[in-house]
């Protein structure tokens, strides 16, 4: 059965597709991300899934990359999610985005602007977070669906774990490899900054601890 796995941005899978492209699976990688909440990227978005709507992706083991879970619906697909506790998710994409930016890597127009006022202290995170809504990433990765349909689900927390049950559903081994990347830049936000930044990840908290229950109970 194929196996349908949105990467979700800083949620470990940059390691795993590495991975994935040496194993001897059948793999097909979709990074046609969904729009943003500003609604960038939203025709590419949409082209492609009007154009996977009725194509049948079952010659494929595993479909993998950023992409909105709903591009992908069928009764002969099996479907699996990594998360990341919200906050964790939010910093490890700032730090990221400024790496980036601090080793010259190119970045579109609106991200190097961010990165600017962010470095040069015109923007403060929290202003960064609003701007750039990053409080819905689940919803437009996973679209709301009920946990009871993700076999296996993961979380962060337990990566190794959930590369064991991810293994035996492809039948290949994914090795536990080291997920952090070694950054020059990493922010430090001040405790009441992340008390704001949590508070407008209320309503993601609410269904991150449902959606990963079982998991830490």
């Amino acid at each position: 059965m194929t196996v349908i796995f949105p990467h979700i941005p800083k949620c470990g899978g940059t390691s795993i597709e590495t991975q994935l492209k040496n194993l001897p699976i059948n793999v097909f990688l979709d990074y046609v991300a969904p729009p943003t909440h500003g609604g960038h990227g939203k025709r590419k978005s949409d082209e492609r899934n009007r154009e996977f709507c009725d194509k049948d992706f079952s010659e494929y083991d595993l479909v993998f990359g950023h992409f909105p879970i709903d591009r992908y619906v069928s009764g002969r697909y099996r479907y699996v999610a990594l998360c990341r506790d919200p906050f964790a998710r939010v910093v490890s994409q700032v730090n990221f985005l400024m790496e980036r930016y601090r080793r010259g890597v190119a970045l579109n127009p609106k991200a190097k602007n961010c990165a600017m006022q962010i470095e040069s202290g015109e923007m403060s995170i929290l202003q960064y977070v609003i701007q750039t809504r990053m409080f819905g990433v689940y919803e437009l990765y996973l679209c709301r669906w009920p946990k009871q349909r993700f076999t296996p689900i993961g979380d962060m927390t337990g990566y190794d774990a959930f590369l064991d049950r991810l293994s035996d559903l492809i039948g290949c081994e994914l090795k536990k490899t080291e997920m952090r990347r070694k950054m020059d830049y990493v922010i430090e936000i001040p405790d009441e900054t992340a008390a704001e930044i949590k508070s407008l990840l209320a309503e993601e908290y609410e269904w991150y601890r449902d959606f990963i229950r079982e998991l830490t109970a």
